[in-house]
């Protein structure tokens, strides 16, 4: 497919309620062959949550602080803009291995770059590299909201398992995965995308 073509393609990623494409995380829990499937997919992956499916949407934390390699705060960001679509997108990836990719991201919580306190307490994270960004947002949309989640019993991936759905875009020039992520991450402004300057 020509690049062209991919391009309207990307303007077609928001979920319409159809099932082409399209995988609840609430499937993806349930059945590890849902990620099996995908594994000689190539493409771009969207992260969207539906807005109306979310319990208690307006008591998350849409505030985070994002940090530098040097641990210096670089910026503090409040996701207040895609709050009133239906669908908002929260991650845009690509991969070779769109199955393993996925998994990775929804693998247990590790480090991260995002804290909400001052760099000498405990909400500072550290982060390798990108593959936990999705969980980790997750994760940082539930802090310090007192009363959403029973500790110990339910995590983040149980709290958004009936309202995050994934979206993918077969792709398989590599070039185009490389441009057309670009262009979809400018173009949907998705929140988790949001990285420390380098």
């Amino acid at each position: 497919m020509a690049f062209g073509e991919h391009l309207k393609s990307v303007k077609n990623f928001i979920p319409n309620g159809k099932k082409d494409n399209l995988i609840s995380l609430s499937e993806i829990l349930k059945s590890k062959g849902t990620l099996n499937e995908l594994k000689d997919t190539k493409g771009l992956y969207g992260i969207w949550l539906k807005k109306d499916a979310c319990p208690n949407f307006d008591k998350l934390n849409f505030k985070l602080s994002v940090k530098s390699k040097s641990n210096e705060v670089s910026h503090k960001v409040v996701w207040n803009w895609n709050k009133d679509e239906k669908y908002i997108p929260l991650y845009i990836g690509k991969s070779t291995v769109i199955g393993k990719r996925l998994s990775q991201h929804l693998g247990v919580l590790s480090d991260n770059n995002w804290f909400l306190g001052a760099p000498n307490d405990n909400l500072v994270y550290k982060k390798n590299s990108t593959s936990n960004q999705f969980r980790a947002g997750l994760e940082q949309l539930l802090r310090n909201t007192k009363g959403l989640i029973s500790p110990g019993k339910e995590n983040a991936l149980d709290f958004f398992k009936d309202s995050v759905f994934i979206k993918i875009i077969k792709v398989d020039n590599v070039e185009d995965r490389f441009y057309l992520e670009d262009f979809s991450i400018g173009y949907f402004q998705p929140w988790f995308n949001i990285d420390a300057e380098r």
